[in-house]
This record gives C-alpha cells, structure tokens and sequence, in this order.
C-alpha cells in the first residue's frame, strides 16, 4: 500500500480523499496545509496521523510515497519538484505548468 501526502485542503481535496478510501492500494497519511489547524481538521475526517506546516518536513518524511498536489496553481511547479528532488511520485490535481517553457 502506498502512503499518500496532500497538499492542499480544498473541495478537490475532500473528493480525492474519498475516492482513495475506495482503493486497497492507497492510504491517505498526511496532510500539509500553510496553517497547520486547517490541516488537521481535514485529515482528522479520513484517520490521518501527521499533519506538517513546513513544506520541507512534510516533503521529507520517510513516511510518504506519493504527494497529490492540490494547491494554486502558480504552486504546483515548485511543490512538484520538490516532491521529485525526495523521491516521491507525485500526481498534481491540475497543470503542473503556466506555459510551454
């Protein structure tokens, strides 16, 4: 089973959140979010046990193997790197880009 991190406690969130409950091979685990309250109450609704608002931690935890992206969109380039730079696989709720560059 792999452990999932999100970024990000939006509606597109909640729904994602739910349709890995449906999955034998996914578990939510974590849950990031700038004011770390907003992270706890969303994932407290689905069993999560860790809750990070320092962005470098919550991408470094040993605990984590896929990071799903759902902060704005000016974000999602830089959080997706980071994810990549510490090994995790990363799925990003919308583009990962502004541009063909």
């Amino acid at each position: 089973m792999l452990a999932v991190g999100f970024i990000g406690t939006s509606m597109i969130s909640h729904e994602f959140a739910k349709a890995l409950s449906l999955t034998e091979g996914y578990k939510l685990k974590a849950v990031y979010s700038r004011v770390l309250s907003k992270a706890e109450d969303f994932g407290k609704a689905y069993g999560v046990d860790l809750f990070f608002d320092d962005l470098e931690a919550f991408m470094a935890s040993p605990e984590l193997d896929v990071i799903y992206i759902a902060s704005p969109n000016s974000l999602h380039f830089d959080q997706a790197m980071l994810a990549m730079a510490n090994k995790k696989h990363v799925i990003v709720e919308k583009p990962a880009f502004s541009n063909l560059k």
